[in-house]
């Protein structure tokens, strides 16, 4: 995770150089890093330029990032890991440039500390794995929700690869009257993910006890964190719930697609908050 930080700690620095009119300095002329996926395990502590793409990237610019990873380590980065963290700095100082101009057509509004903290979040965003594909009939009945499921909602779908099972379930939606912040309404999508199909089967009979780990966690949040949810503390909270109820659930069982909080529409007639 460190890593990421460090990751996203560059991209923030070149949004900044942006904003102060550095000029690209055109396509690369000789590039320095290997294709995406076999990043170079070498690199020349020697050379002048050791990456360039819409910038120049120098040995002291690799130098200064190094010593900023052993900052954030708080100096527990050995030799050997700041031998293996050059080249995946190199390949990130270009690969964050895509990124970055992708950033620049975001609206006004969100700029300061919105524009920074927007992109943390982007680079932290837990997605499902691209790995998993439809299944084919057959697959295990979701898990029950909070919710009758509709004649839209997403069906269980298997990986093609592996035989990993990812049952989705229908959406849970909570409204609370939270005390200082007034009403919110919570929208969670939620999907577990099996990477053994016979954990998954041996399950389907402990479906309450999961609905009920998942319900009374959620029903439970603090004010704070049910009108500003984090997903990571989430999805951590969530797994650490069903676990206490389920202890042969997998660690890595619980997915987040979804996570919405907005004023509902009747927000004029608050009901009583009866979670706390």
């Amino acid at each position: 995770m460190h890593q990421l930080r460090l990751i996203s700690a560059i991209l923030l620095a070149s949004a900044a150089a942006a904003a102060d009119g550095v000029p690209p300095s055109g396509p690369p002329t000789s590039p320095s890093l290997a294709p995406p996926g076999a990043p170079s395990t070498h690199f020349d502590p020697t050379a002048a330029v050791v990456a360039e793409g819409h910038f120049v990237y120098r040995q002291r610019d690799l130098d200064a990032l190094v010593l900023i990873a052993q900052r954030h380590a708080r100096g527990k980065l050995s030799k050997a890991d700041e031998e293996r963290l050059r080249p995946i700095l190199l390949q990130a100082l270009t690969a964050r440039e895509a990124l970055i101009d992708v950033l620049g057509g975001l609206p006004a509004s969100l700029a300061g500390k919105a524009h920074d903290a927007l992109i943390l979040d982007l680079i932290d965003y837990q997605a499902e794995p691209a790995s998993v594909r439809p299944a084919a009939a057959g697959a295990p009945p979701p898990l029950p929700g909070s919710q009758p499921p509709s004649a839209g909602s997403a069906a269980p779908v298997q990986a093609a690869s592996d035989g990993a099972i990812l049952v989705r379930l229908p959406a849970l939606t909570l409204v609370r009257t939270l005390e200082g912040i007034g009403r919110r309404q919570l929208v969670l999508g939620l999907a577990l993910y099996f990477r053994d199909p016979a954990l998954s089967k041996s399950l389907e009979a402990k479906a309450p006890l999961l609905q009920d780990a998942i319900l009374g966690y959620m029903q439970h949040l603090p004010p704070a964190q049910f009108a500003e949810p984090d997903q990571l503390q989430l999805k951590a909270g969530l797994l650490k719930a069903v676990s206490a109820r389920v202890p042969e659930f997998p660690s890595d069982g619980i997915l987040i697609p979804q996570l919405d909080v907005t004023i509902p529409d009747n927000a004029a007639a608050p009901p009583v908050d009866n979670a706390h």
